[in-house]
């Protein structure tokens, strides 16, 4: 049974998903902050956003273990050691007066200064992690692994408008705009096996 037939199966969707908004809306039932499947989305965001220090922060981003202890999935086959090896690049290569002036320009630091063994899933992960501790949140949704298979499904044979592997909140479909691009980006990557071209008619 595929992950999201089994979803539908435990928690059938509250009304037909016909279009594009009824997809958002059974995102928002699942996923959202009172969804019943919140649990599933990635819970160290949240952990680092609460940590005591950028170096706390920085540790929990690429240890990469919920508040229960466990990884986080996306990094169960990346090598500890090379988490580890990209957190004290991070802390070796910050100066105090780092400031950031958005998400695009902290995740394009990373992505310069990360290790081998480091995919560009585990680096957005990362960004996104640190990003909630410095209170910066992607505007762009990033085309990686699923989530690119998700928005060129959307779009079937039509052109995927995309800048350097980014797409703009702009550009979204306004549907999609209704919630934050990390969220989007989620989206498209669980619901990847439903996405269909005619949802965005």
């Amino acid at each position: 049974m595929k992950k999201m037939d089994k979803l539908f199966e435990e928690h059938p969707p509250l009304r037909p998903i016909t279009d594009l908004d009824s997809l958002v809306d059974d995102w928002i039932y699942r996923f959202g902050a009172n969804g019943h499947s919140r649990h599933m989305r990635d819970e160290v965001v949240e952990f680092c956003a609460v940590a005591n220090g950028l170096t706390q922060a920085v540790q929990r981003a690429c240890d990469s273990r919920r508040p229960n202890g466990k990884v986080h999935n996306h990094q169960s086959r990346v090598k500890i050691g090379d988490r580890h090896l990209f957190s004290f690049r991070i802390m070796k290569s910050w100066v105090d007066d780092f400031e950031f002036e958005n998400f695009d320009q902290l995740h394009d630091w990373l992505e310069a200064i990360k290790p081998p063994g480091i995919g560009p899933v585990t680096l957005y992960d990362v960004a996104t992690r640190i990003g909630a501790y410095l209170r910066l949140e992607p505007t762009s949704v990033y085309l990686h692994a699923n989530v690119r298979t998700g928005w060129a499904k959307l779009h079937g044979t039509r052109r995927v408008p995309e800048v350097h592997g980014r797409v703009p909140v702009q550009l979204l479909p306004t549907a999609l705009q209704r919630i934050p691009p990390d969220q989007v980006e989620d989206m498209l990557c669980a619901y990847c096996e439903v996405l269909q071209p005619w949802l965005k008619k």
